[in-house]
C-alpha cells in the first residue's frame, strides 16, 4: 500500500465522513465533477500564478495582468471570488523567502528528504509560505468556506 498523503482536505473529508475518505482515496474510485471542486483547482492556479509574478516584479498589486488572467469561461463564483482576492490582496514589502507551491517532505525522523523518496513519511504542499522578521508564516487558501463581506 502507498504511504498515506496528508493535507487539510484530506483530513476534514475523513473526520466528516471516514467512507467517502476510503472511497475516495484509498479505493481511488474518482469523484464526480462539481463546481466547487473546479473553482478552487482554478483559484489555486489563478493566485499561485499571480503570487509568483508579484515575487518575480517586487510589485504589491498587479490589476491590470489579475484582469487579463480572469477566465472568461468560468463560474461567476470564480471570478468573483478572483477579483475579491486581487483588488484586496497586496504582496507586503520586505518578506523573506516567500514561496509559492512548494513541495516538502520529511523522513521518519523528521528531518527533510526529496519528495517522491522512499524514505518519505510526511509529504505536503504549501500555498505560500514566507518570514517577516522573525515571524514564519504559511497559507493554506481554501475556497470551499464561507466567508463573511466584512473580511474582505
Amino acid at each position: 500500500m502507498d504511504k498515506p498523503q496528508y493535507s487539510f482536505s484530506r483530513l476534514d473529508l475523513y473526520e466528516r465522513c471516514p467512507w467517502a475518505y476510503k472511497t475516495v482515496y484509498l479505493d481511488r474510485i474518482p469523484r464526480a465533477k462539481n463546481d466547487a471542486r473546479e473553482t478552487g483547482q482554478l483559484l489555486h492556479g489563478l493566485v499561485a500564478d499571480y503570487l509568483n509574478r508579484l515575487i518575480a516584479t517586487g510589485q504589491p498589486t498587479d490589476w491590470d495582468w489579475a484582469r487579463g488572467a480572469t477566465p472568461q469561461e468560468a463560474l461567476a463564483d470564480a471570478v468573483e471570488m478572483w477579483s475579491r482576492f486581487y483588488e484586496t490582496f497586496a504582496l507586503p514589502q520586505g518578506l523573506e523567502s516567500p514561496g509559492v507551491e512548494n513541495r516538502l517532505a520529511f523522513d521518519g525522523n523528521w528531518q527533510p528528504c526529496e519528495f517522491f523518496s522512499e524514505e518519505a513519511y510526511f509529504r505536503m504542499v504549501v500555498d505560500f509560505h514566507f518570514r517577516q522578521d522573525s515571524l514564519g508564516v504559511i497559507v493554506d487558501w481554501k475556497t470551499n468556506r464561507e466567508v463573511p463581506q466584512t473580511v474582505a
